[in-house]
Formats: structure tokens, sequence, C-alpha cells
């Protein structure tokens, strides 16, 4: 995904796949790449936890992108997830940008 620092927002859909009759959980934290996480870094990012209700299939993440004055070329982050209830690995929710 491509963003230009005046959009302010990114926001990203996590889908869950495979069965969705029971309440699942996943945990996601932010990791730097090229971009820094942080006030006054390139991005804002709080660790949280996702909750799919029964029949739920997909949440968003937002992230903030944080406008500086200082030309920077393609940066990049992660978004980690993990802990995930109800869930085994083949039905890990995904992040997927638009």
């Amino acid at each position: 995904m491509t963003v230009n620092e005046a959009a302010g927002t990114l926001t990203f859909t996590v889908t869950k796949t495979g069965s969705t009759t029971q309440t699942t959980t996943v945990d996601y934290a932010f990791t730097d790449g090229t971009a820094t996480v942080g006030a006054g870094n390139d991005f804002t990012g709080t660790s949280d936890t996702l909750t799919f209700a029964a029949g739920e299939s997909t949440k968003t993440i937002q992230v903030s992108i944080n406008k500086d004055a200082v030309y920077e070329g393609s940066e990049s982050f992660n978004i980690n997830l993990s802990n995930a209830t109800n869930a085994s690995p083949s039905v890990m929710p995904r992040v997927w940008a638009p």
C-alpha cells in the first residue's frame, strides 16, 4: 500500500477465514520497518486485541500517519497478529491493505 503522509490515516482490514460460529480474539502489535512507531515519528499505532463476535469475519485497524516537513522515500512497518483464540493457524486472521 502506498499513502501520502498528508492522508492522515491508514485503515487495514483483518479478515477471519473459516468457521465464524464462535467468538475469536487476536492480539495485534506494530513493529518498525523503515518507518518508526510513536508520537513524533512516522506513525502512531497502539497494540490491542480484536474481538470477532460469532458471525463476524472482518475488523479494522487504524494507523495514524504523522506528517512532517522532511522528504522521505517509501517506508514500511509491520502489524503482527498473535495469540488467536478459537482459531487454528490455518484460520488465523490476516491483515489486508486495500
